[in-house]
C-alpha cells in the first residue's frame, strides 16, 4: 500500500513496519483489554486474522479470505453499530470483496488497485473491530 502511494524505496519499507508494528499493537491493545468482555476470543481472532492480508507478501485473492470471521462478527453486530461505523463497514466490505477486473472493469480495477483499495477496505474492516470492541467495553 505505501509503495503504491509513495513509490518503492526506504520511505515506503519503514512506513510498512511501523504501520504492521501499530496495527499489531493495537490487537494486543485490544487484548489486554479481554477481561471486561464476556466472550473475547473471537474478535481478537478476527482481528489478526484480518491483518494477515496487510503483513503477508502473499497474493491477496486467497490471503484475503482469512477476514471472513471479521466479515462474520461485523454482520452478526449490523444491528448494534452506529449509522457512521456502519458506512465504515460498508466501504471495507465493497473495497475487499467487489474490486475484481471483471466486476469494475480495466479502468476502474486499475485506478482502485492503484490506491490500494481492498488494503484501505481491509483497515476499515480491522478499524469496526476496534470499534466494535470499544462498545462492549463502554
Amino acid at each position: 500500500m505505501w509503495a503504491k502511494w509513495i513509490g518503492e524505496g526506504q520511505l515506503a519499507s519503514t512506513f510498512a513496519v511501523v504501520s504492521a508494528a501499530a496495527a499489531v499493537g493495537l490487537g494486543l491493545t485490544l487484548a489486554m483489554r479481554r477481561a471486561r468482555v464476556g466472550e473475547p476470543n473471537f474478535l481478537e481472532c478476527a482481528f489478526f486474522c484480518v491483518l494477515v492480508p496487510l503483513i503477508s507478501p502473499q497474493g491477496w485473492d486467497y490471503v484475503l479470505l482469512l477476514a471472513l470471521p471479521a466479515y462474520m462478527l461485523i454482520v452478526d453486530r449490523w444491528s448494534d453499530l452506529q449509522p457512521g461505523v456502519r458506512a465504515l463497514a460498508t466501504a471495507g466490505f465493497v473495497l475487499t470483496s467487489f474490486t475484481i477486473f471483471d466486476l469494475l472493469r480495466r479502468g476502474l480495477y486499475t485506478h482502485v488497485m492503484q490506491l490500494g483499495g481492498p488494503a484501505i477496505g481491509a483497515l476499515l474492516l480491522a478499524w469496526v473491530l476496534v470499534l466494535l470492541r470499544r462498545r462492549a467495553l463502554a
